[in-house]
């Protein structure tokens, strides 16, 4: 804070005027701001950059938020069809088994067990050493919190407060 004690007479606007000409108490600095906006240059005020760069901000959660989500209901479908094959593990390892060409592992999984041609493929990867029930229920305990943080993803991508409060913690508009 600087103080600045004036003489009698001394009228204060001129005094601030003179201040602000000959010292670097305020400066000016002119600046084009000529931005490239989808392609186009445009001419922008500060205000317009900035709405422009929330824009911009707001658009990359969006998209982050929606990658996440589909690798994560991906992840989910995968173990959804670990919980069905839980119920008769035997049954599957006795298909895996028994199928005598290879080719035909999925879709006899996917007969045995009512699940898709994915979900029969990732059955079939499973080492069959990791065919039991303690890796099966240990894949499992996730599906529930899959299922929370995909509800809590689609709630963000559809609440644009949600999206700028999470631009806000995580501090990512300089990001």
């Amino acid at each position: 804070k600087i103080a600045i004690d004036l003489k009698r007479g001394t009228d204060p606007e001129a005094l601030m005027q003179k201040l602000y000409r000959l010292t670097p108490l305020q400066d000016s600095y002119p600046c084009n701001f000529n931005i490239l906006l989808a392609g186009t240059p445009k001419v922008m005020g500060v205000r317009e950059i900035l709405t422009e760069w929330v824009a911009f901000r707001e658009e990359c959660v969006k998209r982050r938020t929606y990658f996440d989500l589909q690798k994560k209901k991906e992840k989910l479908h995968l173990l959804e069809a670990l919980a069905k094959i839980l119920l008769d593990i035997d049954k599957a390892i006795r298909i895996i088994r028994e199928t005598e060409n290879e080719a035909d592992v999925v879709p006899n999984l996917m007969i045995g067990f009512g699940i898709d041609e994915i979900q029969a493929e990732y059955v079939a990867e499973i080492k069959l050493r990791n065919i039991n029930k303690e890796y099966i229920l240990r894949r499992i305990e996730e599906i529930d919190s899959l299922r929370d943080d995909i509800a809590e993803m689609e709630e963000i991508l559809r609440d644009k407060k949600k999206i700028r409060k999470r631009i806000d913690e995580n501090n990512e508009f300089f990001a």
